[in-house]
């Protein structure tokens, strides 16, 4: 028994090599697996900041193309009431006339219609009388507070158009390395968080934003004047109305009231109101037909616009519907835009080839062995937060500000861009 003591101690020394054996390869491994998570952290936050700055350009420009849209009714409802105040001063001026016509309706169809344009006929004649007004001076006071009016909503506009372009070009060269484009300068912002010794770089071949959005100038403005026209006030659009005869079985007579604003085309409006009779006796009568009053204004096309009378004059600067951003396709139904992030830093732990597969199984760096690196992708595109109340489907485009984003799986060209800058290694 004696000569048996110590034997184990060799056996000891071989149990305690291989657990400092087991213990290197899983610190060393546990710190390549930390290593790995930080850098696909880092790749998709780059990716999902890149891709959030793009959704946020074009929530922007939904917001300013509404804001241009909000101006240019301003701007309809401003020359509609010059229209209308000049189609008043000729009212007044024609006041026997008109009053006399509004007699031959007598019995009317709609008396308190007819009532209403008796009270405003005397009441022009009473102003005039007794308060010393004029309306053509009055018509003329309301173009020029118009013209203002019309010619602040149109530098608005321009203003706007400025913004939209700024912030579309801040956006461009993000696939250069170092490109200080705000997407790439947010991305790298994002991944240097998690992992400040990353280096970023926009995959170029499958960033889609360019292809998504595009500039709409001259003839193409078409789509944001049939906006325009849609989103006009129900006074702007149509002002009219017609007066008859409760007799008009023995004649027609009557009087129509027309007029309305309308965006001619994305350089010209036009507003006009008129007043008219018409009557007629019968087969073996004649017809009559007055006009009583008119009213018109127009911007565009010169410096300074005018009204349709020596009397009056609107002093106003329209220079157009400006260019906006918009998608490129407005067919699609499904419109969106990708972004990829390669994210790569140099490789602190040991020599220890032990790691994960799967997701984290990031190939190795610019120089194979002496670096990792990750690939990350996200996606721009639309999506109401809640179903139209008129149950219709809604296109993406910028006129709604509903562009969200979400990390995707990357696609074959990011493969491709990574294995080039790794020597030809591909992805697990």
């Amino acid at each position: 028994m004696r000569s048996q003591r110590g034997q184990v101690l060799p056996l000891a020394v071989v149990c305690l090599f291989v657990c400092a054996l087991f213990l290197y390869f899983a610190v060393s491994s546990g710190q390549l697996v930390d290593e790995k998570i930080r850098i696909t952290n880092a790749a998709d936050a780059a990716a999902y900041s890149a891709a959030t700055v793009e959704a946020r350009a074009l929530n922007f420009a939904a917001f300013a193309n509404r804001a241009i849209i909000a101006n240019q009714v301003a701007l309809a409802q401003a020359l509609s009431v010059a229209s209308w105040t000049d189609y008043f001063a000729d009212l007044w001026l024609n006041l026997d006339h008109v009053t006399e016509r509004l007699g031959d309706l007598v019995p009317p169809d709609d008396l308190v219609r007819w009532s209403e344009l008796q009270a405003t006929l005397v009441g022009e004649a009473y102003a005039t009388a007794y308060g010393g007004v004029d309306p053509r001076d009055i018509a003329q006071y309301v173009n020029v507070a118009a013209g203002a009016i019309i010619t602040a909503s149109d530098l608005a506009s321009r203003g706007l158009q400025l913004s939209e372009t700024l912030v579309r070009e801040s956006l461009r060269g993000a696939e250069v390395e170092d490109s200080g484009a705000r997407q790439a300068a947010l991305a790298r912002e994002a991944a240097r968080i998690s992992e400040p010794e990353a280096a970023v770089s926009i995959v170029p071949l499958s960033h889609e934003f360019d292809r998504l959005v595009k500039s709409y100038d001259g003839d193409e403005r078409s789509r944001l004047a049939d906006v325009t026209r849609r989103s006009l006030d129900d006074f702007s659009r149509q002002r009219q109305w017609t007066l008859r005869n409760l007799l008009g079985f023995l004649d027609s007579r009557r009087m129509e009231r027309t007029g309305g604003t309308d965006l001619r085309d994305p350089d010209h409006w036009v507003a006009s109101d008129m007043l008219t009779y018409h009557a007629s006796g019968g087969l073996f009568s004649g017809s009559t037909d007055d006009t009583l009053a008119t009213g018109f204004a127009s911007v565009g096309g010169a410096p300074l616009s005018t009204s349709g009378s020596d009397e009056y004059y609107l002093p106003a600067l329209f220079s157009g519907l400006p260019a906006i951003q918009d998608v490129r396709d407005t067919t699609s139904t499904d419109p969106k835009a990708g972004i990829s992030a390669y994210v790569s830093k140099p490789r602190n732990v040991g020599p220890g080839r032990v790691g994960p597969g799967g997701r984290l199984a990031v190939f190795d760096g610019a120089v194979p062995g002496k670096g990792v690196a990750a690939l990350a992708r996200a996606e721009v595109f639309f999506e109401r937060p809640d179903a139209r109340a008129d149950g219709r489907e809604e296109r993406g485009s910028t006129f709604d500000p509903y562009w969200r984003v979400r990390l995707i799986a990357p696609v074959g060209l990011d493969e491709a861009y990574a294995a080039g800058r790794q020597g030809g290694v591909l992805l697990p």
